[in-house]
């Protein structure tokens, strides 16, 4: 299987025959469960949404959410340089009042 999934040419046909059967075994198996679902069983549909779904939607949001966690990380770094430079601002001001006598 290994060798197969590497590309090893002695294996590969191997391999795909294998998926290939075990797709049209899933998918015998899990026909009566949609059919189910799509009665109403409630039972069957959450069966279906989390085998078939929620792994999906899982990895989903984990990558909005690590998204949502850059932005705020970049948002924090904008406004501590936007702090320093007003607070380089204020500190010129004030050294400008102090040698000069001026105030602003």
């Amino acid at each position: 299987m290994l060798q197969g999934r590497a590309g090893h040419p002695d294996f590969v046909p191997f391999v795909d025959l294998l998926d290939e059967q075990l797709a049209e075994l899933s998918d015998a198996l899990v026909s009566p469960v949609v059919e189910a679902a799509k009665g109403g069983n409630l039972k069957a549909t959450m069966w279906l949404f989390d085998r078939r779904v929620k792994p999906y939607e899982d990895r989903a949001l984990a990558k909005q959410f690590e998204l949502e966690d850059r932005l705020d990380e970049q948002q924090r770094v904008v406004e501590a340089h936007v702090a320093s430079s007003e607070a380089q601002a204020l500190a010129d001001d004030v050294m400008r009042e102090l040698t000069t006598g001026e105030k602003h």
